[in-house]
């Protein structure tokens, strides 16, 4: 693996890891059409990686607010004092709901694995079905009501649980996907980006802790440099796409990106069946 494949890919993965494009799609697609291989599993982890920290950097005052506010309600549930949480941790039902929300991809990833594998075995048709779909999910956030909840409970984040769950095939958009079931449920529109992009903590966390549990790591045949410049390529590429995004949802336009995902999906389509 060279620095230049990694920082193409570094920048693949920053990209479309957050603009709402899908980057399971965007794998599939190029190794079926430029025959690019899979970087293997510590590059792929160090992308992922790259991409998480991107997440925590912009997030991390408020992932470390509900992390506080988390335990100080979690505390006084267990002392018998749940009318104090509202005052003493007003977060604590955003955080109880990015636990909930964890759980339908959590679950998909266990029990449907074996379903979702041959999907990422170069699919085109499925892979450009799933961007179509992308697509008509943003075109449609046109339609949701302007939201006024700016406080996301378990039974919201659990619906954006499951549109998370839904991002598991390539083509499916974690972002778009999560971000349109916020608006949908009746979130302000900068918070349901917030809790879009901090219900991927977890999920993108325990990704990562799966494939390293699951490789056979030999440091000595690892060229580290790649590795560690790839994932520095993500960070920073997923940062900017990261702030990029976020006024973009703001001002309601998520369905710009429509414009890329039904075309790219038709284009897969249309080669798979050619072939």
């Amino acid at each position: 693996m060279d620095l230049l494949k990694a920082t193409l890919l570094g920048i693949l993965q920053g990209i479309t890891e957050f603009l709402p494009v899908s980057s399971s799609g965007h794998l599939v697609a190029a190794q079926a059409l430029l025959g690019l291989k899979s970087p293997g599993v510590i590059l792929e982890v160090s992308l992922h990686f790259g991409t998480l920290l991107a997440i925590l950097l912009v997030f991390w005052d408020d992932l470390l607010e509900l992390i506080a506010h988390g335990w100080r309600g979690f505390v006084l549930l267990c002392r018998r004092k749940p009318a104090e949480i509202s005052n003493r941790a007003p977060h604590f039902f955003t955080a109880l709901a990015i636990v909930v929300g964890s759980v339908p991809a959590g679950l998909a990833g266990v029990f449907l694995k074996d379903y979702i594998t041959p999907f990422f075995e170069g699919d085109l048709t499925a892979c450009g079905s799933f961007l179509i779909v992308t697509g008509i999910m943003l075109i449609a956030t046109r339609w949701a009501l302007k939201g006024a909840v700016k406080t996301v409970g378990p039974g919201r984040g659990f619906l954006v649980g499951a549109a998370q769950a839904l991002a598991l095939l390539p083509g499916i958009s974690r972002s778009g996907s999560t971000i349109a079931a916020g608006l949908y449920v009746g979130l302000e529109r900068d918070t349901a980006a917030r809790f879009a992009f901090l219900l991927a903590v977890p999920a993108m966390a325990g990704a990562v802790v799966l494939e390293l549990a699951g490789a056979s790591l030999n440091s000595a045949n690892i060229a580290w440099l790649p590795v560690i410049w790839g994932t520095a390529v993500a960070a920073v590429v997923g940062w900017v796409s990261l702030k990029a995004l976020l006024p973009i949802v703001k001002k309601g336009k998520l369905h710009y990106f429509a414009a890329y995902c039904i075309p790219v999906g038709g284009f897969l389509i249309g080669y798979s069946l050619l072939q």
